[in-house]
């Protein structure tokens, strides 16, 4: 997933684009705290109908209906392919035209990303990402050739650690967001057992995330590995 890095002109302008971006994740990275103690369940209280207390009522037993069981996750290992992998869910927030909503929506598609490593399945990918976007067709081939025949792979979990965005439109319409990241080992699997390790990042690295927003929604338009 870290694909290439800049080269030449557009390098430098990115990477100047990018200057106030990695100063604002360092700040981010070092204030972010826990806000989150949640709220309390409220608990049940009695009745209002006096007859559902009564000693003399004694209503008819009614069965509970038994919900169907989903199938169970199961992580991708030697023994096999993972199963039964959630699909990412977009956060209401990621659809909106705002620096929170961009921020959301490339956690989003961080976890699209993950999904795609841990499945194979590339058309969610696909439906939120542009045609040119250097870091998700690195990902596509990598994850397409993991998957060939009765492949898979294990592990090329992205960690991601911060997202930051101070939300200027660049003159070629896009928004940047700074993503810090790591990545595990990605494994390569055969049913005749590991065919080959690709090393993941032992420390951070970091993307500039590019987002196009039209027709009322977001897009990667172009996602690049800074300094690798």
């Amino acid at each position: 997933m870290t694909g290439k890095s800049m080269t030449g002109a557009s390098a430098v302008l990115r990477r100047t684009a990018a200057a106030g971006l990695i100063m604002a994740l360092a700040w981010g990275l070092t204030s972010c705290a826990d806000d989150g103690a949640g709220a309390e369940e409220p608990t049940a209280g009695a009745s209002a109908d006096p007859s559902a207390t009564s000693a003399s009522a004694s209503p008819a037993s009614t069965p509970t209906p038994t919900p169907t069981p989903s199938a169970a996750y199961s992580p991708a290992s030697a023994a096999g392919p993972a199963q039964n992998v959630p699909l990412p869910v977009m956060p209401d927030i990621a659809r909106e035209k705002s620096k929170e909503g961009l921020e959301a929506f490339a956690r989003y598609f961080y976890e699209v990303v993950n999904y795609a490593y841990e499945t194979g399945d590339l058309a969610p990918l696909d439906a939120i990402s542009g045609p040119d976007c250097v870091a998700c067709n690195f990902a596509r081939n990598q994850i397409g050739v993991g998957y060939e025949g009765d492949d898979w792979i294990v592990g090329g979990q992205l960690d991601i650690k911060a997202v930051v965005s101070e939300f200027v439109e660049t003159p070629e319409g896009l928004y940047q967001a700074l993503a810090d990241l790591k990545q595990e080992d990605i494994k390569f699997h055969s049913p005749n057992g590991l065919l080959q390790t690709n090393p993941g990042t032992p420390t951070s690295f970091a993307q500039l995330f590019e987002g196009r927003y039209a027709d009322g929604r977001w897009s990667a338009e172009d996602v690049v590995s800074l300094g690798r």
